[in-house]
């Protein structure tokens, strides 16, 4: 129902305006913030993109989730609500040393994302890190890259991601079939995350 037939007529517009963006992004020409609301307006301006396809393609929903979640993460931290939790985890894990704490700090931060956007996971889980560091008196870093790869590992349920959704129902998927392909490989990527962190960004 909301297919629209593809208009070819204005794509070396848009390819030019795209090779803009990139050039402006990469060589830091003006702040990406800027540059970005520049490109999208000129998109608009140019004729490549309609209004209503421009708003039709916010996702207000990961939008309102991100802003939220910035809210949560600043509340944990000033509540000592993170530090608690932080606390918990450290004292639980800290007499088997840093490589348990940062596999429990990354499943925590699995969970999350599987919970909620990669982008929410990330920022909610950020205060955690920072603290376990503090309380074991270790680098932050390795924490830090930690929840990194932990928000991206969303596999295992189709919520996590905008593509798993898009997926989901034309694909004919169930649950179950991305908790069965989406469990193992977070077993796995956790378990190199956990070997290889370290060694890149030591305690």
């Amino acid at each position: 129902d909301d297919y629209r037939p593809l208009r070819r007529h204005r794509l070396w517009i848009a390819l030019a305006l795209f090779a803009g963006l990139v050039t402006c992004m990469t060589l830091e020409l003006i702040p990406t913030e800027i540059s970005s609301l520049l490109f999208a307006v000129l998109m608009i301006a140019s004729g490549c993109l309609s209004t209503g396809e421009a708003h039709r393609s916010i996702e207000w929903q990961v939008l309102l989730t991100v802003a939220a979640s910035f809210a949560t993460g600043a509340a944990l931290q000033k509540s000592g609500a993170a530090a608690a939790i932080a606390g918990m985890l450290v004292e639980a894990t800290q007499s088997a040393g840093p490589y348990v704490t940062l596999a429990a700090l990354y499943l925590m931060g699995v969970l999350a994302s599987e919970l909620l956007s990669n982008n929410a996971a990330a920022v909610l889980m950020f205060p955690f890190g920072i603290e376990v560091a503090r309380q074991m008196e270790v680098s932050p870093r390795p924490f830090i890259m930690a929840i990194v790869f932990s928000a991206s590992a969303c596999f295992a349920t189709p919520i996590g991601y905008q593509t798993h959704m898009m997926v989901y129902g034309p694909g004919g998927y169930q649950f179950s079939d991305f908790m069965r392909v989406g469990l193992p490989l977070d077993v796995v990527l956790a378990a190199a995350a956990t070997i290889l962190i370290p060694i890149f960004f030591p305690f």
